[in-house]
């Protein structure tokens, strides 16, 4: 809150996480790698953009390191994350315990973060 009030464009780059990846890539603090993009425009991007529910399938059954932590590019405090800790006989086990197929999740992240 005191970072917004006191630098409106801090906020704004922080939120935003392909900058802040991109300047995180190229300094000496630890972060998380980032795997895949989706609904980005493809110019901006380094890794792969996903652009249909079929590739988001794809990815998360061939090429997703589980456990897994998707989040909107945009946002805050946790808003529209999800937890993935494994793939299990291609059913994906969700952080909460909850089991979806492969088909379901496509739906579930692309309303969540397809935006």
């Amino acid at each position: 809150m005191l970072c917004r009030r006191l630098n409106r464009s801090s906020n704004r780059l922080l939120s935003d996480k392909l900058r802040l990846s991109y300047l995180l890539a190229g300094s000496r603090l630890a972060a998380p790698r980032t795997l895949a993009y989706l609904g980005v425009p493809s110019l901006l991007l380094a890794v792969p953009e996903l652009h249909t529910s079929a590739e988001l399938v794809c990815f998360l059954r061939q090429e997703a390191v589980y456990p897994l932590f998707l989040k909107p590019l945009r946002g805050s405090q946790g808003q529209g994350c999800l937890a993935i800790e494994a793939l299990e006989q291609d059913r994906l086990v969700l952080g909460n315990g909850e089991r979806l197929s492969l088909k379901q999740a496509a739906t579930l992240l692309r309303h969540r973060l397809g935006r």
